[in-house]
């Protein structure tokens, strides 16, 4: 018994051999049998070959060693930082380094850094003159300064008439910003260098009409910073006020009144106010 429809001839011109198992190739999509189903073994006109020639040894570029009666080549040069010529890894320490300066070299190096420190000397010295004497100026100008700004408080200050003329400190005051007060503007206030710290607070917020609630155990509490540096007065309350001046201020200085929390203090690790913000 025949079957007709039984495989598939090979399309190869020399076999044509019917095959049961025929193979479809895959870029000419022909059918072939075994022997021929490869692109090679079929002379496929649809493959494209991509494979890359690799290139002869004998034309690589290859750099030579420097060094006399060294035939070892690289296929990479290493140049040495002074001669600039290639060396192999055996002799890339060939003594271009060890090779020590002239004498006359090495007085022409001592010379010019001789030079370099006589003239670093000089420049420091102009320098450390100019800063002493920009030091004077300024701190003439800032005496001159505080001594117009304390005038110019003392003409407007008030205060306990009862403390004596010699014995009063005089400030201008600034109001919290956290909770403005109904005057809501600065004053020039004098105090009295015998006052602790607690009474000049409460004598300040008095004077502006804050709502002052220190005595009370959780509420927020009035303290004294100092407005040219954001800095807090105490936390003693007990302290003198005399004690402070010229050492954290002075006579005719800028102080705020501002309420602090003690406990977000403690999370913060330290209490200070933005200066910038009480001019």
């Amino acid at each position: 018994m025949e079957f007709p429809d039984a495989g598939k001839q090979c399309n190869h011109s020399d076999c044509e051999q019917l095959d049961f198992l025929p193979i479809v190739c895959d870029f000419c999509k022909l059918v072939f049998c075994k022997d021929h189903s490869s692109p090679n073994g079929h002379s496929c006109s649809k493959y494209v070959d991509h494979s890359v020639p690799t290139s002869k040894v004998s034309d690589a570029v290859s750099y030579k060693c420097s060094q006399d009666g060294c035939c070892q080549s690289s296929v990479a040069p290493m140049l040495c930082a002074k001669c600039e010529k290639h060396f192999c890894l055996a002799h890339r320490h060939h003594g271009c380094f060890d090779a020590k300066p002239a004498k006359k070299e090495i007085e022409k190096l001592r010379a010019h850094k001789e030079l370099q420190n006589k003239v670093k000397a000089e420049m420091n010295k102009q320098v450390d003159s100019t800063l002493k004497a920009a030091q004077k100026k300024s701190a003439a100008s800032r005496a001159l300064a505080n001594k117009l700004k304390l005038m110019k408080i003392k003409g407007k200050a008030v205060g306990d008439s009862r403390v004596p003329t010699a014995d009063r400190l005089y400030f201008l005051i600034h109001p919290p910003l956290t909770k403005p007060s109904p005057a809501n503007e600065s004053r020039p206030i004098y105090l009295s260098k015998d006052w602790s710290i607690g009474k000049a607070t409460d004598y300040c917020a008095k004077r502006l009409k804050i709502d002052n609630q220190n005595n009370q155990l959780d509420s927020p509490k009035l303290r004294l910073f100092v407005q040219e540096t954001g800095e807090l007065l105490t936390h003693d309350m007990d302290s003198i006020l005399g004690s402070f001046v010229n050492d954290c201020i002075i006579d005719g200085d800028s102080l705020v009144l501002e309420f602090i929390d003690f406990e977000i203090a403690k999370q913060c690790g330290s209490v200070r106010i933005d200066p910038d913000k009480y001019n």
